[in-house]
């Protein structure tokens, strides 16, 4: 696997968990709404994309670099 690769799935699982805490918008509009809850909702973004962020971590780890750079083949 490539660097390119690697944080193209690191980026794709992070905006994954953000879409999803997203929908809390939907499940409790009161308190996560655009208008006054926009701090509530962007605390609980910044957690999940943490959170996938460790999952990714864990489960692909980046790639070793070759011949001393970063750079892949």
């Amino acid at each position: 696997m490539n660097w390119s690769a690697w944080f193209y799935g690191l980026v794709s699982a992070i905006l994954n968990s953000v879409g999803g805490a997203v929908a809390l918008v939907i499940v409790d509009p009161m308190t996560f709404n655009l208008d006054t809850g926009l701090p509530k909702l962007a605390k609980v973004c910044v957690i999940i994309a943490l959170v996938a962020f460790g999952n990714y971590l864990k489960n692909t780890p980046p790639p070793k670099p070759i011949g001393g750079t970063l750079a892949g083949p």
